[in-house]
């Protein structure tokens, strides 16, 4: 099996890895993985967001944070974020890590048979300012745009359901963590668990 279509299974109970399944089928069966995001900001403190590409196997055409992924199974956190900006958005860039979050949604699937696959991850999260240009894989992005906290509707339907979460949690204060995380003033904060397949937010 290719390992790009792998993802880390975790025990739910301590986090430690179990083993790996194939990407598609530890999403329809709900399993709990390993997974990483990234949030870039502008220097003016805006979100960069992406549009996920329509052939996105699910929540396609959504908008989200500036990246999403899967650590490979040999792979740590961290090269897997440099890896996955380069391969989505083209950009050279060391974020740093400010935090865990694990949560469980439903996301829309049009190929799948149910309609939706569920997300249960424990996502590591990465943050860092860029100014420079962005040249995203059409393949994995369909467009790119910048948006403030303030101007973003977390009622929209157009949003994947966890960077409606990571607003929420985090959203107005990604310049803070990214100072306090950059200097070391701060750990790495753990902001829970969120089962989303019960609370819509």
């Amino acid at each position: 099996m290719k390992k790009d279509s792998e993802v880390v299974l975790l025990d739910p109970a301590t986090d430690a890895p179990i083993g790996t399944m194939e990407k598609l089928a530890a999403h329809q069966e709900g399993r709990y993985h390993a997974a990483i995001s990234i949030l870039l900001v502008d220097p003016q403190g805006r979100h960069i967001l992406q549009q996920r590409s329509a052939s996105k196997y699910h929540a396609p055409g959504l908008w989200s944070n500036a990246c999403c992924s899967h650590p490979y199974p040999d792979e740590t956190n961290e090269t897997a974020v440099v890896r996955r900006l380069e391969e989505e958005l083209g950009i050279r860039c060391q974020p740093s890590h400010f935090g865990t979050v694990r949560y469980r949604a439903f996301v829309p699937a049009p190929t799948s048979a149910c309609g939706s696959l569920i997300e249960y991850e424990r996502v590591e999260l990465y943050c860092a300012e860029y100014s420079e240009a962005i040249q995203p894989n059409d393949i994995e992005v369909s467009a790119i745009r910048t948006e403030s906290f303030r101007n973003a509707t977390l009622a929209r339907a157009d949003y994947t359901p966890w960077f409606k979460l990571y607003m929420r949690l985090f959203g107005p204060h990604i310049r803070r963590f990214m100072t306090d995380t950059i200097s070391r003033r701060a750990r790495p904060v753990d902001f829970g668990f969120h089962d989303l397949t019960v609370v819509n937010i």
